[in-house]
Parts: structure tokens; C-alpha cells; sequence
């Protein structure tokens, strides 16, 4: 893997040339605000590159998921009363991931026809109708189909040390490109039998940060800042910088911390565990292997690749088919490589694939494809742990 290049200059530096090169080549540029410390940092990178470019307001988008810390609607709406920041706070009811549930696999925040079921009330000022936006979209294509134009910038504040899968999208760059720019043509699926080719950019000004280096921002210049990392500060994640996620808790990964909701906001809590299938579950048990976590167990008798099939009959219709995508083609991915039959338990030393780990990727659902990207990681680990390189693996069991 090549790895990012270290700048003479510090961080904020670096992003303030980054968020003066967006300004100066796109005429619309929206930043992504989440209410989290990475979009604090890229609000306050924007706020002194606008101003300084006569660019004021600065344009901001909130997706308000419904199902949000309070003292990040608290936090967000400080936010809205700057005069140099004109925030569109969006509440339109986009499809998530609910990973609490196979039975519910999905959620739809502010479904107009589960009111009942709110965890709170529509802010005052909501977007709750667009024209781009139809029921069924994720609020990633709804941007995509919104922002479809090439003068138009996301901004958004991701960063390379928050997971192995950002830091390779930064650092596989192909030689003379942009890193903290990314150009991508997706197809969106408007849901009346027509697709949508859209075009669409992203930056991010503070790829290279740790999460360090924002609390010092968010110190230096006596920020604001979300109050819900004081609550996670008297939690199991005190000073754990970078298990300190803001976002909906429904999800493959912020399920992980689905119970300090429950330590944090209990008022909150009672109604969440009614919004969706499997939440008091999840919170029990979504650290365990019946999760999918630490996963190292199956009924004696059987096969890893039996027990794949077991685990597939928790599915049905095109949930099953969904999650039998994924399996397939991670099963494509090994063969591309390999004429070698899929390992039973230990990873194959080009592909990262076994049957053992396909039984994982169902247990978790994976329905974004994520797990499936990590399989090269497991065959590097394979590889040092047996002390082969990756051209001698290729020569001796490559096809």
C-alpha cells in the first residue's frame, strides 16, 4: 500500500490551501455538517476561506436522521443562528440500514406514516419536501441527483485514520491526482423504472487529521463544539478519541455502541427501542458472536460451509438476495485470483476469503458491501504471519 505523503506545514494549514483551491474551482460548495467534531473542523476551514474570499454565507447541509443524540439537535441548531452560515436542515424520511433486525433490515427516519413511532418532533424550519427526492432514496442519492452538477462541491470531513477503508481511498490515488478531491459518476435509482447517471464531487480539506488535531482546533479557537462528547466522556469511551462516533445508531458500525444510548439519553432510549425491530437486542447482545462479532464458533458436526447455509435461512426474499449478492461476490473476487477451492477456516493467502469468513458477512448483514473490502486485509495478515510476500503468493497460488 503506498502510504500518504507528510506535509512540512501542520494540518490546518494544509486544509485551509485545500478549502481555498475548492472555493477558487468551484462556483457552489456545500459542506456536509453532521454535527460531529470532524464537520465542526471543516465548517470552521470553510468559514475563514469564505470570508476571506468574499464567499459568505458559507452553505451548509444537515441531514437530521431523526434518531439523533439531543445535544446534537441542541448543538446544530447554535449552529443555524450564525449570520455567515446558511443551513438547510434537511428531515426528508430516507432509507437506512437497520442492522438491529434481519426480519426489518431497513428503516425510513421521519416516515410520514409512522409518526407515531417518532423519537421527537420536526424541528421548526425542516426541509420535508424536494423535488429530487423520492421515498425509497438513501440521502446519498439524493445528493448525488441534487449535487449532479459539475460546478458543485461536497465538502464533507472524512478522514484517513477513522478506518482502513478510508485511509486506502486517499492513499490509492492513481500518480498526479488530487487526494482531497474525489470525482465519481454513480447510478441512482429514481424508483419509477428510470436510473440516473450522476456526476458528482466530493472534497475533504482535513483527510489527513487525527483526532487529535481537531480537539486542539476546537481548543485553540474556544469553538463550539457538540456536547454529546462530554456524555461520551463519562462512558467506557472516555478520552477513546476515535471510538467517539455522532451518528444514527442503527447502522452496522455505530451499532457497536448502541447501549450508551441508553446509559446517556434514557428519555430517549424508551422511544427508540419502540422505532425499530431488534433495538433491545442489539444493544444486549451486538458485541457478541450471535452479532457476528469475535465470531469463532459453529456446531461441531457441520462445515463452515454448511453452517453458511444455516445462516442464509435467517433471510428471506430479496433480503436473501441481497446478502446472497454480497456472498457472490466475494466468491468472484477469490476465483479472479485463484483456481485454489475456498479454505474452509483460514484465509486464503491471496483472496482473504474462507467459508468461515463468508458465515460472518452474513451474520452481520453487510447490505453496503463493506465486509467484503476487507477481505485483502485478511490475506496481508496471512501473508506476514506466514512469511510470504505478495509476488511469491501470486507465482505459487495466483491463476
Amino acid at each position: 500500500m503506498s502510504k500518504i505523503k507528510k506535509l512540512k506545514q501542520n494540518v490546518y494549514d494544509a486544509s485551509l490551501d485545500r478549502m481555498r483551491d475548492i472555493y477558487e474551482s468551484y462556483d457552489d460548495v456545500f459542506v456536509m455538517f453532521s454535527g460531529g467534531k470532524d464537520s465542526t473542523a471543516v465548517l470552521t476551514v470553510a468559514l475563514e476561506i469564505a470570508e476571506e474570499k468574499n464567499k459568505l454565507p458559507v452553505k451548509v447541509v444537515f441531514i437530521d436522521e431523526e434518531v439523533i443524540h439531543p445535544t446534537t439537535v441542541e448543538y446544530v441548531a447554535r449552529i443555524s443562528k450564525n449570520p455567515n452560515i446558511d443551513l438547510s436542515w434537511v428531515c426528508l424520511p430516507f432509507k437506512h440500514r437497520n442492522a438491529c433486525s434481519n426480519e426489518q433490515p431497513y428503516w425510513y427516519c421521519w416516515n410520514p406514516e409512522e409518526k407515531d413511532l417518532w423519537v421527537r418532533e420536526l424541528p421548526e424550519n425542516a426541509i420535508i419536501e424536494d423535488e429530487d427526492f423520492k421515498f425509497g432514496m438513501s440521502y446519498v442519492d439524493w445528493m448525488q441527483v441534487k449535487h449532479n452538477k459539475k460546478n458543485t462541491i461536497r465538502v464533507l470531513g472524512i478522514r484517513a485514520q477513522e478506518s482502513l477503508r478510508r485511509l486506502r481511498m486517499f492513499s490509492n490515488k492513481p500518480k498526479g491526482k488530487v487526494v482531497y478531491t474525489a470525482e465519481s459518476i454513480n447510478t441512482v435509482d429514481l424508483q419509477n423504472g428510470t436510473k440516473l447517471n450522476c456526476l458528482t464531487f466530493n472534497g475533504y480539506p482535513i483527510y489527513d487529521w487525527m483526532s487529535e488535531d481537531v480537539w486542539r482546533l476546537v481548543n485553540i479557537k474556544q469553538l463550539d463544539y457538540n456536547r454529546t462528547y462530554d456524555f461520551f466522556n463519562k462512558t467506557k469511551l472516555y478520552n477513546k478519541l476515535s471510538g467517539q462516533r455522532v451518528s444514527q445508531p442503527f447502522g452496522e458500525e455505530p451499532l457497536r455502541n448502541l447501549a450508551l444510548y441508553s446509559e446517556c439519553f434514557p428519555d430517549m432510549w424508551a422511544k427508540m427501542i419502540k422505532r425499530v425491530k431488534g433495538v433491545n437486542s442489539a444493544k444486549l447482545y451486538s458485541n457478541t458472536e450471535l452479532w457476528g462479532v469475535r465470531k469463532d464458533g459453529k456446531p461441531e458436526h457441520l462445515t463452515w460451509k454448511a453452517f453458511l447455509h444455516i445462516c442464509l435461512s435467517n433471510y428471506k426474499d430479496k433480503y436473501l438476495h441481497k446478502v446472497k449478492t454480497n456472498i457472490n461476490n466475494a466468491i468472484k473476487i477469490h476465483y479472479r485470483m485463484t483456481d485454489e477451492p475456498l479454505p474452509e477456516e483460514i484465509p486464503h493467502i491471496l483472496s482473504g476469503c474462507s467459508y468461515k469468513y463468508l458465515c460472518k458477512l452474513v451474520i452481520k448483514g453487510d447490505f453496503k458491501g463493506r465486509t467484503v473490502g476487507m477481505m485483502n486485509r485478511n490475506s496481508e495478515k496471512e501473508r506476514d504471519k506466514r512469511g510470504i510476500t505478495i509476488e511469491n503468493a501470486r507465482a505459487n497460488h495466483g491463476r
